[in-house]
């Protein structure tokens, strides 16, 4: 999983289907959260990501400017 400045968090594949790790992974999944009450398609920038361990499909991520953390379910790939 990364975080960048262009707003999106990713989750990385990181394996082959035979179960081997793989230097150079493609994205599995991103996230993005907008800027909010903006009309525009900017995104706050992802200052930090984890994994929530009672919630094995579950994120939680801290943005710059934003007081609250956003949870986003893997699986889904959505906001929760």
């Amino acid at each position: 999983m990364s975080t960048s400045s262009d707003g999106f968090i990713k989750i990385w594949e990181t394996l082959n289907s035979n179960g081997d790790v793989i230097t150079s992974g493609k994205i599995k999944a991103q996230f993005s959260q907008k800027i909010p009450g903006s009309d525009e398609p900017e995104y706050l920038v992802p200052t930090s990501a984890s994994w929530i361990h009672s919630r094995i499909n579950q994120i939680a991520a801290g943005y710059a400017n934003l007081s609250s953390l956003v949870l986003f379910d893997e699986e889904n790939v959505r906001e929760s």
